[in-house]
């Protein structure tokens, strides 16, 4: 079978969707992966038939566009938000997911690439849906999807996810429903796919764990968690000589870092996470990610990262401080390690609070609640031996 992947976003957006291809290719398919430019070297060095899908969603998150989005809490006005970014965004996309897929047998799209059912339609051909965290609603738990959604009682729960599901959903509807009149195929169902009737939804695929996450007793059979999609560790590689001479200096430092998030303020992140590393009396490997973090002047607690595999370095560190996307909580809890989960958008405050009812950490500080004396106090219990040492 000819299978074409379809995934945009950052790494940790991307990366379990290369895993995922080999791990179909070794089940005898041919697999073609549509994805950023930026990502082409990696899928090439997978084995994986490279595709180009354009988009820079790391200009796009850190234009003042993006960061306002970032920020919104309001599920109504995070819809107009969205759309505004999203809708040209896969309008620009289409074409080559288009060509990505002239010859594909089956469509396996993540949850950005939101136009692949539009694509296998025009072909004809089958759509399977791709996650990283849980769409399907239930009374388990409330929407993962919108940063301005609590958890809520069980009565309340679908409810709330058919709310906010739809809200979110109007962000992508417009430009998905006018490709689809483009292209001649029918309209789709009320509401976003995972609220459609059986029969007309594609079936679902879960690249996490049932141990972080319990599979609801109310999902339907045609939802699936398969685990986590992680590459095994590379066995050669070398970090950084810096990092190493660091790691050995002394006690097992701290990792705080928060990915492809952009911050408004990355000053002042810098100087919580500086203060709060400096009171709980432990060393930091602080990641610059897309954020560019960096303090202002050099320190002997402190080393400045660029890209490191995490899967390498959290076994390293004592804690690991993050946004809470689904790559790098499941990075930490592979590893063993006390999370400090920090949100800044949309599923990442599910994972915070997955990871806290688990035990593994503290409750998780929202982004514009973060101060020195929050992350103080939830990294000296992170670090502290007792339950969350053990539940990691």
């Amino acid at each position: 079978m000819r299978i074409t992947l379809l995934a945009v976003g950052s790494r940790g957006d991307v990366e379990p969707f290369v895993v995922l291809g080999v791990r179909l290719r070794r089940a005898g398919h041919g697999v073609r992966f549509a994805t950023h430019d930026e990502f082409a070297s990696t899928v090439g060095a997978a084995g994986l038939e490279f595709a180009t899908l354009p988009g820079n969603p790391r200009a796009v998150l850190a234009s003042p566009e993006g960061k306002r989005m970032l920020a919104t809490r309001n599920p109504v006005a995070l819809t107009r938000r969205m759309a505004a970014i999203v809708g040209p965004a896969l309008d620009e996309a289409y074409p080559a997911a288009v060509d990505a897929c002239r010859d594909a047998d089956l469509v396996v799209y993540a949850t950005l690439a939101a136009i692949g059912p539009n694509v296998a339609d025009l072909y004809g051909v089958p759509a399977v849906a791709a996650h990283l965290q849980p769409q399907t609603p239930t009374r388990a738990f409330g929407p993962t999807g919108s940063p301005g959604v609590r958890d809520v009682p069980a009565a309340l729960r679908h409810a709330t996810w058919a709310l906010a599901d739809r809200l979110l959903w109007k962000a992508f509807l417009p430009t998905i429903a006018a490709q689809r009149r483009a292209q001649g195929s029918p309209p789709l169902p009320p509401g976003p796919p995972s609220h459609w009737p059986p029969g007309t939804r594609p079936p679902t695929l879960y690249g996490f764990s049932r141990v972080v996450v319990p599979v609801p007793p109310d999902w339907p059979p045609d939802v699936h968690v398969t685990g986590y999609w992680i590459a095994p560790p590379d066995p050669h590689h070398v970090p950084p000589r810096e990092l190493a001479a660091f790691l050995d200096a002394g006690p097992a430092p701290v990792y705080i870092g928060f990915g492809s998030m952009p911050d408004r303020d990355a000053g002042q992140l810098v100087d919580i996470a500086l203060a709060a590393a400096r009171r709980a009396r432990t060393r930091m490997v602080l990641a610059a990610g897309w954020a560019g973090l960096a303090p202002g002047h050099p320190s002997d607690d402190v080393l400045v990262v660029g890209d490191v595999p995490h899967r390498w370095l959290f076994e390293r560190v004592a804690a690991v401080v993050h946004h809470g996307g689904a790559g790098t909580t499941a990075a930490g809890l592979r590893a063993g390690r006390p999370s400090v989960v920090v949100p800044f958008f949309s599923d990442q405050f599910f994972w915070g609070r997955r990871v806290a009812a688990l035990g593994a950490g503290p409750p998780p500080i929202a982004r514009e609640k973060l101060t020195a004396a929050a992350l103080t106090e939830a990294l000296r219990a992170a670090l502290q031996p007792g339950p969350a040492a053990a539940a990691a």
